[in-house]
């Protein structure tokens, strides 16, 4: 009976797990090493990149954790972060809105004026595995 239960449950749970993709997410930042990256992971263009509460999942990493390993059932997401230097858990800004810590988006887009939208930031998980290297910047 033992068996049998423990083959439905691997049969039943198969195709669930096929539908699932993993990312890993490489943090590149020296800053990383000393202080928390707070991470957002984006499936749809509404909150991105901002508006943690949206997101899909929110991640915190702590001091010297340079990688992370998510799984996901969507196929397209968006990641934004930024790595917190006085450890305040929020994102700090001057005063014409440009963040003065350490930011950083899951295709590494080049940023001008703004933030990057979700399609300019969104990344496909063709894989069963996908590895990105996050970079981030200080403006």
């Amino acid at each position: 009976m033992r068996c049998i239960l423990i083959l439905l449950f691997v049969l039943l749970a198969s195709p669930f797990q096929a539908l699932s993709k993993s990312i890993t997410i490489k943090i590149d930042a020296e800053e990383s090493k000393k202080h928390k990256v707070y991470m957002s992971v984006f499936t749809q263009s509404e909150g991105f990149p901002d508006q943690a509460k949206k997101a899909k999942r929110n991640i915190v990493l702590e001091p010297g954790k340079q990688q992370i390993t998510i799984r996901l059932k969507e196929q397209t997401l968006a990641l934004s972060a930024f790595i917190d230097t006085n450890g305040n858990k929020a994102l700090d800004k001057n005063s014409l809105g440009i963040p003065t810590e350490p930011i950083g988006f899951s295709s590494n887009p080049t940023l001008v004026f703004s933030a990057p939208d979700f399609d300019s930031s969104a990344i496909e998980l063709k894989e069963t595995s996908t590895v990105i290297n996050m970079k981030f910047k200080t403006y």
